[in-house]
């Protein structure tokens, strides 16, 4: 709630008019709570201005896996 109130007031112009693509990367819990805020009733101003909701995160697939670390 408190990162929709510093955005709004570090953007002003697009509180009237511009778009936002919002970029979700990585998972845990930081992501849901930032997407409860904007989705939730304190995301109004916002979630009228999302264009696009892109997930950025990063995943190995097909990747050679290590071999382990020596035991001593």
């Amino acid at each position: 709630m408190e990162a929709l109130k510093i955005f709004s007031g570090k953007f002003p112009e697009l509180r009237d008019h511009g778009r936002v693509e919002l970029v979700l990367k990585g998972f845990g819990p930081g992501r849901q709570g930032a997407l409860s805020a904007i989705f939730g009733p304190m995301g109004e101003e916002i979630r009228g201005r999302i264009n696009r909701v892109t997930d950025a995160t990063t995943l190995a697939i097909g990747n050679v896996r290590s071999s382990n670390r020596k035991r001593r």
